[in-house]
């Protein structure tokens, strides 16, 4: 159980993670579910990539024009899941966050 203290702001707001979770306490368990598949999905190109990377760099330590070429695919697809990573989030947090902001403004 979380109790909000009014000094509490001055370090760590416990109450913060209230007020996220009431925003999105909305969202349906599928919803959350991918947007953490999704999170899975980058992790996992950032680590292909930096295990491409390190291969590359053993079996060729000299510069080569093919090394540079799969060091920069490897990155594209990281930059890819990324991309995708941007527009699950927007899908998901998107509607709630305009109608929030339709209230304010």
């Amino acid at each position: 159980m979380v109790v909000c203290y009014p000094h509490a702001e001055k370090r760590l707001d416990p109450c913060g993670c209230q007020r996220c979770g009431d925003f999105i306490g909305h969202l349906v368990a599928t919803s959350v579910s991918g947007l953490g598949g999704d999170f899975a999905m980058v992790w996992a190109a950032e680590f292909f990539n930096t295990a491409l990377e390190v291969i590359v760099d053993l079996a060729s330590p000299q510069k080569n024009h093919l090394a540079k070429i799969g060091k920069d695919v490897g990155a594209a697809a990281v930059l890819i899941a990324a991309g995708a990573s941007v527009v699950v989030g927007l899908l998901i947090f998107g509607p709630p966050l305009w109608q929030k902001l339709a209230l304010i403004f």
